[in-house]
């Protein structure tokens, strides 16, 4: 998972190829969703690159003209920050105006 993102990373920032690291991304949130409960528990240490690799697909999407699959990692960013930064329940609706009127227009 972390090395998956850190590869992306190095693709996007150094090498301006954000097809293959839009790839590693969606590897590396892959890999964090399919493990279960417990043994997410147990690399909990690793959950801060699953919520950075859904801030930068949906980043990556975006700038593909891709709003609506962004709008979806948003959302899903939304739930992980709830849980991952202890944020209040009320917070989590919150959807940046420009990424909502985006994906609305297409």
């Amino acid at each position: 998972m972390t090395n998956n993102y850190r590869h992306a990373m190095l693709y996007l920032q150094i090498q301006n190829k954000p097809k293959p690291a839009l790839h590693l991304l969606n590897q590396a949130i892959a890999n964090w969703e399919n493990l279960s409960e417990q043994d997410q528990s147990r690399r909990h240490q690793e959950k801060k690159n699953y919520v950075k690799s859904l801030y930068r697909s949906a980043s990556v999407l975006l700038a593909n003209g891709e709003a609506l699959k962004a709008l979806e990692r948003i959302h899903s960013l939304t739930a992980a920050a709830v849980d991952f930064c202890d944020i209040q329940p009320d917070h989590t609706g919150y959807i940046h105006p420009l990424i909502q009127v985006k994906a609305e227009n297409g």
